[in-house]
């Protein structure tokens, strides 16, 4: 059942097959309520009013998380067995496109930069970063040298100073959870054919991106702790 607390007073958003997830400034919630189909549907909450966003043409879909511009994503279903990544501006869904397979978005600050995940092929999920477009890029593909050896598997969060966070695995197979933060200086990777432009770096106020007719956004990671599904 989707509520709200406000100074320790809860107010029921929804009936009983209904999640709230995200929440802005203004108070605005969001995650999915069910249809009279009992199809699951993202939804936000303003001033307690439910709205729901609609799909990409299939039966359901989920919000995540909503920033400080009302700008809400989730996921969107194709089909009964396909589902995007999604944003919603107001009503309007547009698809994020994917690594390969399905994809959705967990997280949006106040750039329009958008984290989530993307299945990339068979089962196997890489953490997935879209900025202010449609096309996903791999995050494990613009880390510095302490990313050598891991695999990000999703990206849960990111604030407006660009630091993310989300899960992963190393070469020894252990999970753990990570932060990453934009670096300021860079380093031509082992993976990257393109010598990144040097340091500190600002566009559209996040740290760490730059556009050269593709992202050069590298970021260091920091492990977090261990944890076990």
């Amino acid at each position: 059942m989707a509520a709200i607390w406000s100074s320790g007073v809860q107010t029921t958003l929804a009936g009983p097959y209904s999640v709230a997830a995200g929440i802005n400034n203004a108070g605005q919630v969001v995650r999915y309520k069910t249809d009279a189909s009992v199809q699951i549907q993202a939804t936000v909450w303003t001033d307690g009013i439910p709205n729901q966003l609609g799909s990409l043409g299939g039966p359901s879909s989920v919000a995540f998380d909503i920033n400080n511009l009302g700008q809400v994503v989730g996921w969107g279903s194709i089909s009964v067995a396909s589902q995007h990544a999604s944003i919603w501006k107001g009503t309007t869904i547009t698809d994020l496109g994917s690594l390969g397979g399905n994809s959705l978005a967990a997280s949006i600050n106040d750039f329009g930069v958008i984290m989530g995940n993307s299945l990339v092929s068979g089962d196997f999920s890489h953490a997935t970063l879209w900025n202010g477009n449609s096309i996903p890029v791999d995050l494990n593909n613009l880390m510095d040298s302490s990313g050598i050896g891991w695999t990000l598997t999703s990206a849960n969060g990111v604030n407006n100073l660009g630091y993310i966070v989300g899960s992963g695995y190393n070469s020894l197979g252990q999970q753990k959870g990570f932060l990453l933060t934009p670096c300021e200086s860079f380093t031509t990777l082992p993976w990257s054919g393109v010598a990144p432009v040097p340091g500190p770096l600002v566009c559209g106020g996040l740290p760490g991106l730059v556009f050269a007719g593709a992202i050069l956004a590298w970021w260091r990671r920091k492990e977090l702790t261990s944890f076990s599904l």
